[in-house]
């Protein structure tokens, strides 16, 4: 979970300043990552690899047969729970797999 991510400012110890306010970046937009994201399993498969999610959470997310919203909407209650450095890190997995929605999402 490190490395700089190319057009995001970082902080003065390099990390990535995705707060404002007080509120962090996946927080902020939450309500249209929730609408936007077309599909969560790589997001579910890289928060697993990464441990950040348990095996039980990916498998009722993946297995639902419902919308992707109602799906992110799920992952969303597990971010509640996290950190900045686990918030960090699950930005950069939607800037990897969502690369444009996120890319419209920091100039506003």
């Amino acid at each position: 979970m490190s490395g700089a991510i190319e057009g995001t400012a970082t902080n003065a110890g390099g990390r990535l300043d995705l707060t404002v306010n007080g509120v962090h970046f996946v927080d902020r937009h939450r309500e249209a990552l929730i609408k936007r994201t077309p599909i969560v399993a790589p997001i579910l498969d890289a928060l697993l690899t990464e441990k950040m999610i348990h095996q039980e959470l990916y498998t009722e997310i993946l297995t639902q047969t419902t919308t992707p919203q109602n799906k992110m909407r799920k992952l969303f209650l597990a971010t509640t729970a996290w950190g900045t450095k686990q918030k960090d890190y699950f930005y950069k997995i939607l800037e990897r797999e969502q690369p444009f929605l996120i890319e419209e999402l920091q100039t506003i």
